[in-house]
């Protein structure tokens, strides 16, 4: 009888052709490098895609960006200062009883 494997050791798989009856061993298979260079030049490929994609998709949203600040007009930007300074007086003279700016 053959010897058993101890703990961890591998189980080697075994073939049994029962038209020839015989018993043994599947020899371990070469990899296949053709099919490996294949798939890694399909997955680079894939991800190409994807980049270029998500390029694309970037450069258009800082396109549409742009475009939207540069239709903002003139007293935008002073108008939210002057609305936070309003908001920050306000918030102090309901902190401050005594603080009397305006």
């Amino acid at each position: 009888m053959a010897e058993q494997p101890g703990l961890g050791e591998p189980v080697p798989v075994g073939v049994i052709d029962v038209a020839h009856a015989t018993v043994g061993v599947m020899e371990a298979t070469q990899p296949n490098l053709a099919r490996q260079i294949k798939s890694v030049r399909n997955d680079i490929r894939r991800l190409k895609a994807e980049v270029e994609a998500f390029s694309s998709g970037k450069a258009e949203k800082a396109a549409a960006a742009a475009a939207r600040r540069a239709v903002r007009p003139v007293w935008y930007y002073p108008a939210v200062a002057v609305a936070g300074l309003a908001g920050i007086v306000a918030v102090l003279r309901a902190r401050v009883p005594a603080l009397r700016l305006f």
